[in-house]
């Protein structure tokens, strides 16, 4: 059996009585692509929330390899390989692409508070943060202000900062929001090519999408996990149709 690189038991979080997230059983091997959907309100970012470290959990468990995390900080969790990207982006328009991925990459080498300093003992940081963003398609631009880059490209930068962090397990609250249709292929693209040993969480509403780049699929509603499965086991799925895709969307779906 391939071993779990991430795991909840009966994962919940309540706001008073509010149960914003119940009972979720999540199971992540390495190198796995998993689509959370759901409608509006169904809890999709407050369980990314639960597995980063911004809420700690009402109840349940959540292990990282064999180790529960429970009580670990966010930034503890990163630095053990559990890294995220948010819904808006809070990026310093005023500095570069390469600037950026650097400040984060001497960060990650606890070079923080000399990183900006012309020595040769960052040419290998320098290599690492061109690289990365080579990869994400920003080489042309590493040199630009970043907020003279269109939005996608903004987005795409963030992707790589999360990529300098080294993650084991990148989570991915709607990469491609606030993206003009027809340019969110740009980013899924740069996830499909994310390696094999990383295992990718993303929430999407564009189902298309998700359909496309995701190998499992789990749906929310209410807080609570109704199905997680396939493609093809979430279009048959009853309980989908009739609480999130809708017939039209299963049939073309399945037709696909």
């Amino acid at each position: 059996m391939t071993a779990t690189l991430l795991n909840t038991t009966d994962l919940g979080i309540n706001f008073g009585a509010f149960a914003a997230v119940s009972e979720v059983n999540l199971r992540l091997i390495p190198g796995q692509r998993q689509a959370l959907i759901g409608p509006n309100g169904a809890g999709k970012t407050s369980l990314i929330n639960l597995l980063t470290g911004v809420y700690k959990p009402t109840f349940g468990s959540i292990y990282l390899g064999e180790e529960n995390i429970n009580q670990l900080s966010f930034d503890a969790r990163v630095r053990k390989g559990l890294v995220r990207t948010f819904q808006l982006n809070t990026l310093c328009l005023g500095m570069t692409p390469l600037d950026t991925v650097l400040m984060a990459l001497a960060e990650r080498e606890n070079k923080g508070h000399v990183w900006w300093k012309p020595t040769y003992q960052f040419d290998a940081l320098y290599a690492e943060a061109e690289q990365l963003l080579q990869q994400v398609g920003l080489g042309d631009v590493m040199q630009h202000k970043v907020g003279e880059l269109a939005y996608g490209k903004q987005r795409l930068l963030e992707i790589a900062l999360a990529l300098a962090l080294k993650p084991k397990v990148l989570l991915l609250d709607e990469p491609a929001a606030g993206i003009p249709e027809g340019e969110s292929d740009e980013i899924f693209h740069v996830i499909e090519q994310l390696p094999q040993t990383m295992s990718v969480v993303f929430i999407e509403h564009d189902m298309d999408l998700v359909f496309h780049f995701a190998q499992r699929i789990a749906v929310l509603v209410a807080g609570k996990i109704i199905v997680d499965g396939t493609a093809d086991e979430i279009v048959d799925h009853p309980l989908v149709r009739e609480a999130y895709l809708g017939a039209d969307f299963c049939a073309k779906g399945k037709a696909a």
